[in-house]
């Protein structure tokens, strides 16, 4: 006997499915324009950095610094002898790291996976953090060229501040994935296919299982297996008049 699994088709109804609503589009669209904001508007990004590091780096490192307005340059330092400055490039910027943190809220809010207003706060928590990463780097870019000059600064550049912004990115993705689904494997689609489970089971119904099998042909089959004997069991008078 052949039976035919119930697959889902192209047109399939399932109450399950996730669908981009409206606001799930809309939120889209604020994504990878807020992207594009950030890259068209750099420059200017990278002079709000500027400013931040100079006062961090004053505050945490008890030097005198000065942020050259309109520019993405400050000078630390200051009161001594061995006053030196940092400019702020893109590839030091923030915005290599807030870029492809929109990009993965886009991608979940384009496949339905999560509410936008969700996606909206678990973004700007995650981009704080990002913005404290890169702060933190550049703080300690900063601490290193005083003690060590361009020593320090090759090191605290080139090696151990870009591990410790790859690390931050990696660790920022992660715990932003994890906030958005809530921390559950499989996503909201295996929660409510659960969910509507228990919600059959309470009414006393029952799923048929994969492949269209139902209750009633798990009944056939076991009335078909109760009806086979072991290989080598007697076989009475009964029972082989019956084969006959």
């Amino acid at each position: 006997m052949n039976h035919s699994a119930d697959l889902p088709g192209p047109n399939s109804t399932d109450p399950y499915e996730r669908r981009t609503s409206p606001a799930n589009w809309a939120a889209v669209l604020l994504f990878l324009g807020t992207a594009g904001w950030l890259i068209a508007g750099q420059e200017q990004v990278r002079h709000q950095e500027a400013r931040l590091a100079s006062v961090l780096s004053q505050f945490f490192l008890g030097t005198g610094t000065k942020w050259e307005q309109g520019t993405s340059i400050f000078v630390f330092g200051l009161g001594t002898h061995h006053v030196q400055g940092l400019n702020i490039t893109f590839g030091c910027s923030t915005v290599l790291l807030l870029v492809p943190l929109l990009l993965v809220a886009g991608g979940f809010a384009i496949t339905g996976r999560a509410r936008p207003g969700r996606l909206l706060v678990v973004l700007a928590v995650s981009s704080l953090l990002l913005i404290g990463v890169n702060a933190v780097r550049l703080v300690g870019i900063t601490g290193f060229t005083l003690h060590w000059g361009m020593k320090g600064f090759g090191w605290s550049h080139t090696v151990l501040g870009s591990l410790w912004v790859l690390f931050g990115l990696v660790g920022t993705l992660v715990l932003f994935v994890r906030w958005v689904t809530g921390g559950k494997k499989g996503g909201g689609r295996t929660g409510a296919r659960r969910n509507g489970r228990r919600a059959d089971r309470g009414r006393g119904g029952r799923h048929a299982p994969a492949g269209g099998r139902t209750a009633g042909h798990r009944r056939s089959s076991g009335s078909r297996k109760k009806g086979r004997r072991k290989a080598g069991s007697p076989i009475t008078a009964r029972e082989h008049g019956q084969i006959q």
